[in-house]
């Protein structure tokens, strides 16, 4: 007989999939691993109401308030694909209308969200446009390579989600914005000093963490904190513990996406290293779900993982899914071409944007 994951187990999971409505495979997935949620791509959906079909039907297949995420960026082009008209990137926005137009951007994104079913925006960027590699990476979100116009931009855009019911999580704490590549290893490297983090990459992230129910860790190593051994951040306790939780003192979730890191030939072992490092959220994909979820198990069940880290986790958990918006069983096709209106209205709005998309 094989090995069973206890059912609270899967509850620190969040199933990323890029699975359409034709893949019989994931309700059953969901029903072995009970996940806190799923993280979806929208690449292979076709129509409004094919992605609500789905996210209703994943939401009706875990049973009560679950985490309905959508993890693409806001880029200008492709952050809804075919479904909506595409509107202008964040720093487009704010060059057009300043920072009032930026949260208003992020109510347009928020509105669509909601009206497809997903409660909670993955794809909010906080990383500083320092790098060379990084601006082609995250130009997407980057206001600039200054902080305080990434941490204006970052906070009126999550308050923007705010206001219409939907949670951000925002991504690469500390700010991966100048992670270099580092010979010999596959974790890219950020040697900055703590005072110079603090100054400038950390800057969005204290702006914004008031307002943000979930952080993402980035999977880049900090020399500051790790100066001994290099390890991604969403591995370290110095980081994850040291100071998100203890020096900025936040409260909320904190998400590890093991997509991205390659520590291990074990998924189940970085998903336990990023737990017991103080993650609580484990990004995992579809495909080795749920191997990665009896490894992570039996580190619970054995006592690698210490029973108060669990507590703390689930404690915060419960308090997320209390928050969550629950989708429409229905989907209105009148709503949704409001919704385009509004969109292409947006377009008209940001001049400076509709000449760079036109």
């Amino acid at each position: 007989m094989g090995y069973s994951s206890p059912p609270e187990a899967g509850q620190f999971f969040l199933i990323a999939t890029d699975a359409s409505t034709r893949n019989p495979r994931l309700p059953v997935l969901l029903r072995t691993v009970r996940p806190a949620g799923v993280l979806f791509s929208l690449g292979r959906l076709r129509s409004p109401e094919e992605t609500a079909a789905l996210v209703a039907a994943v939401a009706k297949t875990l049973a009560g308030t679950s985490v309905l995420g959508l993890d693409a960026p806001p880029a200008a082009a492709c952050r809804f694909g075919r479904l909506l008209p595409p509107l202008p990137s964040l720093s487009q926005a704010a060059a057009a209308g300043g920072w009032k137009l930026v949260r208003r951007l992020g109510e347009l994104h928020a509105e669509a969200l909601r009206t497809l079913g997903f409660n909670v925006d993955f794809g909010v960027m906080l990383d500083l446009a320092a790098h060379p590699v990084a601006q082609r990476r995250v130009k997407a979100m980057a206001f600039s390579s200054e902080p305080a116009q990434v941490a204006s931009g970052g906070q009126a855009f999550v308050k923007g989600l705010r206001r219409r019911g939907v949670l951000a999580c925002a991504w690469h704490f500390p700010g991966e914005g100048s992670a270099s590549a580092l010979a010999g290893s596959t974790v890219p490297l950020v040697d900055k000093t703590m005072a110079d983090l603090w100054r400038e990459d950390l800057l969005p992230f204290r702006h914004a963490l008031p307002y943000l129910r979930l952080v993402g860790m980035s999977n880049a190593a900090f020399k500051a904190y790790d100066f001994d051994v290099y390890r991604p951040a969403a591995l370290s306790p110095s980081v994850a513990q040291g100071l998100l939780r203890v020096k900025l003192r936040y409260t909320g979730i904190v998400v590890a996406d093991l997509r991205g890191l390659r520590e291990s030939s074990s998924l189940g072992q970085e998903a336990a290293a990023a737990f017991k490092a103080g993650c609580d959220l484990l990004v995992v994909p579809e495909r080795v779900a749920e191997g990665s979820l009896a490894e992570f198990s039996r580190a619970l069940e054995t006592g690698k993982i210490a029973a108060a880290r669990a507590d703390s986790s689930r404690r915060r958990l419960r308090s997320l899914h209390r928050q969550l918006a629950r989708p429409s069983d229905r989907f209105a096709a009148r709503d949704w071409q409001r919704l385009v209106r509004q969109f292409e209205h947006f377009r008209r709005e940001c001049p400076l944007a509709e000449a760079k998309l036109a």
